[in-house]
């Protein structure tokens, strides 16, 4: 999903089931739509967190979601969608895994 202050995937829930996209960092929603997503059994991936371009940079904080992605697309590049993968290596390596969530 894209919203409006960075994307995110909601991966393994079931066909139809919807999260709603429509929210930022503070408007405190995304909360919920994580708990949606975890109560369901699914994974919540912070994606490209460094993308620049229009809400490409992810702003949420990171505890609650379960995966970063560090990686996408080519290591240098002058395209967009190629975000900065040394930021987000260095931030996902100062993150802590989630209290009460165990990794997979």
């Amino acid at each position: 999903m894209t919203t409006k202050t960075g994307p995110w995937l909601a991966l393994g829930l079931d066909p139809g089931e919807v999260v709603n996209w429509n929210h930022q960092v503070r408007d405190g929603l995304v909360d919920k739509c994580l708990d949606q997503v975890h109560r369901a059994g699914g994974l919540c991936v912070a994606a490209h967190p460094h993308a620049p371009y229009p809400s490409g940079d992810f702003m949420f904080p990171f505890p609650g979601f379960d995966v970063v992605e560090v990686w996408n697309g080519l290591w240098t590049s002058d395209r967009p969608w190629n975000a900065d993968h040394e930021a987000a290596l260095a931030e996902w390596g100062r993150s802590p895994a989630p209290r009460g969530r165990r990794r997979r």
